[in-house]
């Protein structure tokens, strides 16, 4: 072995290669720890170690961040140590290597997921899809996917929430901003979609072990916002004056009436095909894959029947795409078209999904039952229907004041 000098940094930066073949410099601090200088100049830290009768030579990284001679050193005694024991360096940076990472998992759990869960709908994997493209994988997608602590989701859940994934830019598909927002909600939902893959990948056994069990989401408060008849009548006039000014396209105004008339999810409406349209039997029929609770029937009132009867029909879309070579072949932009209208109507606060929950609000107002309503609103559990028990008490009121004024009446006579 040549003789070793203490390597410091200003040491290191001043050797040069030599062209013929490459130099090995010997670190006096730590026995084994070279600096290996190649003839094209590149410059790395290497060590040689010792297993059983064998000597081997395992690589530890380029000079630079995060290499510096201190880290190196930090490494190679940990490598050493190991080695000592009996534990191979390189066949361990090998097996590491082997491991998939987050970003390679995340691609092998969307392409091999949906053979092993059928009856998980395309429109939830798309979801994931977007969840894990747009939030997990900025954060994550580097790391080993074995080797992460709950710890570290727990904090990539507060940097979704805190909005650090946030993207607004123009899509390059020219149907304007995409918009990636972040906040509890999101960073509940990709804890969650992102621990269904590692459970899978458990299954699968692609890992050993599930490593960000225990990790506790944001509870998420379920914010509930019913618009009232006046505000009904305030955006059907908002709406017509935009359409008027050329800056809401007529489409979006009759999506949003049917939207406010069914009942149905956006997707729902948005995407409808006439071939699902029934008006003889006064009916929108969905079929499994096109409804988030499988194949199902949205009856239509008068009102309702009257809009559809006013769209000319031009191809298998109710509202298809103003662009011949648009992928999804229904029209799209209605986020952008719906926060023209509810600011135009100044009703900032209010969300699209909200025009559902005030269907149900009229429904139970109207003295519909909990079932009734959930069967018009395509619920599958009853729980969820649920959330609208409290608005049963408006008719209940009524009666009471009804009664009481009765009563009062016969008091004062």
């Amino acid at each position: 072995m040549q003789d070793r000098v203490k390597l410091t940094k200003r040491y290191i930066d001043a050797q040069t290669p030599d062209p013929e073949k490459e130099r090995w410099i010997w670190d006096s601090e730590v026995r084994g720890l070279f600096l290996r200088i190649y003839q094209s100049g590149e410059k790395r830290f290497a060590m040689k170690f010792r297993i059983g009768r064998q000597q081997k030579v395992f690589t530890i990284g380029t000079v630079g961040s995060p290499w510096t001679i201190e880290t190196a050193r930090e490494h190679a005694k940990e490598q050493l140590r190991d080695a000592s024991l009996g534990v191979d360096p390189q066949k361990r940076k090998a097996a590491a290597r082997a491991e998939p990472t987050v970003s390679e998992l995340i691609d092998r759990y969307l392409k091999e997921g949906p053979a092993d869960k059928p009856n998980k709908r395309a429109a939830t994997w798309e979801q994931d899809r977007s969840s894990l493209h747009s939030h997990i994988r900025p954060l994550l997608g580097s790391r080993i996917a074995a080797h992460l602590k709950p710890s570290d989701l727990a904090k990539a859940q507060s940097e979704i929430a805190a909005g650090k994934t946030a993207v607004s830019a123009l899509s390059g598909k020219k149907r304007g901003r995409l918009n990636i927002t972040g906040g509890k909600t999101t960073a509940s939902r990709c804890t969650i979609i992102f621990q269904a893959m590692m459970a899978w990948a458990v299954s699968r056994k692609i890992l050993v072990a599930h490593p960000t069990l225990g990790v506790v989401r944001y509870k998420i408060e379920k914010r509930e916002r019913f618009i009232s008849v006046d505000e009904v009548q305030k955006i059907f006039e908002a709406t017509e004056r935009l359409e008027k000014r050329g800056e809401v396209r007529p489409e979006f105004g009759l999506i949003i009436r049917l939207l406010i008339l069914t009942g149905a999810r956006r997707g729902e409406i948005q995407g409808l095909q006439w071939r699902e349209v029934d008006l003889a039997r006064r009916s929108i029929v969905l079929p499994d894959a096109r409804s988030k609770t499988g194949a199902r029937r949205i009856p239509l009132s008068d009102a309702a029947i009257e809009v559809l009867e006013g769209i000319k029909r031009n191809g298998d879309y109710v509202f298809p795409a103003n662009r011949a070579n648009a992928a999804s072949g229904h029209t799209v932009g209605l986020p952008r078209a719906w926060r023209a209208i509810r600011d135009e109507a100044g009703l900032d606060d209010l969300r699209i999904h909200d025009l559902r929950h005030s269907f149900a609000s009229f429904a139970a107002e109207a003295g519909a039952s909990l079932q009734l309503i959930g069967k018009a609103l395509g619920h599958t559990q009853m729980r969820t229907t649920e959330r609208y028990a409290h608005l049963r008490d408006d008719p209940l009121h009524a009666l009471v004041n009804e009664i009481g004024e009765r009563v009062q009446a016969a008091k004062k006579g």
